[in-house]
């Protein structure tokens, strides 16, 4: 065991980052200060090889030996099964580096405004031979394929339907490990639209099929799913429940990647519960992992998430490295919802320190990046940040429109902690403006919730007690 010379600490001898301060240890680890350049090196060979060139009119696509051009505008009615497996085959296998761990939201791809026309070509070139046919196509890789690819484009609807013609086919076919993947896949579309009792319904069929089966890796993803289900209900307990049942799984599988975004999660429950020096831990242990598996995009997650744990520690020097680290990745990846979340870190730490200009400069580029993308749960956090900025302004009105918005959104997602936390500024702001009933009205729900919750009602208690009878 060592010691961090920041804090005084017990760390492991191999350990990078201090759990508790956050203070990297040594100091010969060059290539987390910049992304490998041999990953930069293979992502553009790799970019190459795919030939995804996109021009005003036409995208170029090289795929294995043979090239296929689309005219973006103009994909004919004659459109073949064969070609249209083709090329979404390429999307398919469009460059990945990882998946980040932001519980289940569709960030593992990202796509040009010309590719995501291209994809919506695809799928009108399909509906026409379904048309033609008069039936649905017998063909659900097609139909799971699309599914997936506008799931990560950001259009859940397009992704619900098509998930739903591939398994309708496989319920004929009495496949039962692809009706499994299928039910699975729309219950992660309806928790990030926030239909949360559909979503569970979905991931508990899919487990009980998927333990039918023996499939554990499915398993896995069940257990991952359902815990982040859970934390956004604020169900902590039942959340670490099914991390640790995935985490065991894990390692007898030795899935590192699953590991990483597991620790992760973890870290996101230990934050929430006040628990700082837990969550440091987790998410140096998923660093570790992700550097381990040149998982990038997961080493820009576990980044925007240490940031958060040493900005509120008051290390601000700190936050703002792994901010701009986590900035740095999602911008050489292209990452629209992680670079949003990287946004996110750094407006954080900008209000810690004062500076509200740039606070809600970082804010509002955060927000236009949720509102494109739909993540609902980001566009609720960045209408409490600019809450806050208005708050810290005095500008008591127009803080309390900010987190009425915020409040609306949590209500529909049924998050718990977000509503807790909306009551809570809502009920300050009352006060603020001497509403006294309405601020006991509110900041006692914020009370109920948290104690629900099993969490802190200190600060709550003593909000309470200061206010006029």
């Amino acid at each position: 065991m060592s010691y961090c010379v920041n804090c005084g600490a017990t760390v492991p001898d191999d350990a990078i980052f201090c759990h508790i301060c956050g203070r990297r240890l040594r100091g010969d680890n060059a290539e987390i200060d910049i992304i490998s350049q041999t990953i930069k090196a293979d992502l553009e060979r790799g970019k190459q090889d795919l030939a995804v060139l996109s021009g005003q009119e036409k995208t170029y696509f090289k795929y294995g030996n043979a090239n296929t051009i689309v005219d973006v505008g103009e994909i004919k009615l004659g459109f073949g099964l064969n070609e249209l497996s083709q090329l979404l085959e390429l999307f398919a296998c469009k460059i990945r580096v990882g998946l980040p761990h932001d519980e289940g939201l569709p960030h593992d791809m990202t796509f040009s405004p010309t590719e995501k026309s291209v994809i919506s070509k695809v799928e009108n070139a399909l509906t026409e031979l379904e048309k033609s046919a008069g039936r649905v196509i017998l063909d659900p890789g097609l139909y799971m394929k699309l599914g997936e690819l506008f799931y990560l484009a950001g259009k859940p609807e397009n992704a619900v339907d098509n998930y739903k013609k591939a398994l309708s086919i496989y319920e004929k076919r009495i496949d039962p490990l692809n009706i499994a993947w299928c039910k699975l896949r729309l219950g992660r579309v309806y928790n990030f639209q926030g239909r949360i009792d559909k979503a569970e319904k979905r991931y508990q069929q899919a487990e009980s099929l998927f333990t039918d089966i023996g499939d554990w890796n499915g398993i896995v993803a069940c257990f991952l799913d359902l815990g982040h289900m859970e934390h956004h209900r604020g169900n902590h307990g039942k959340a670490m429940e099914y991390y640790y049942r995935s985490m065991k799984m894990n390692e007898k599988l030795g899935n590192l990647d699953s590991m990483s975004a597991t620790f992760s999660s973890l870290g996101n429950v230990a934050k929430e519960l006040g628990n700082f020096a837990e969550a440091m831990d987790h998410y140096s242990r998923s660093l570790e992992l992700d550097r381990k598996t040149g998982n990038i995009a997961g080493m820009g997650s576990d980044y925007a998430n240490m940031s958060g744990i040493v900005c509120e520690l008051g290390n601000y020097d700190s936050a703002l490295e792994y901010a701009r680290k986590a900035l740095e990745i999602a911008n050489e990846f292209d990452d629209k919802p992680a670079t949003s979340n990287a946004y996110n870190s750094l407006s954080n730490v900008m209000f810690r320190q004062g500076d509200y200009e740039r606070t809600l400069e970082y804010t509002e580029k955060s927000l236009k990046i949720d509102l494109e993308t739909g993540n609902r749960r980001g566009i609720s956090a960045n209408y409490t940040q600019k809450g806050n900025v208005a708050a810290a302004r005095k500008n008591f009105d127009s803080a309390l429109d900010y987190y009425q918005k915020s409040l609306k959104i949590d209500l529909e997602l049924e998050d718990r902690v977000g509503m807790s936390a909306c009551y809570k500024n809502i009920g300050i702001m009352h006060g603020m403006k001497k509403e006294f009933f309405r601020a006991r009205d509110r900041l006692n729900k914020a009370y109920d919730l948290r104690k629900e919750l099993g969490l802190d009602t200190l600060e709550l208690e003593e909000l309470l007690a200061d206010l006029p009878d």
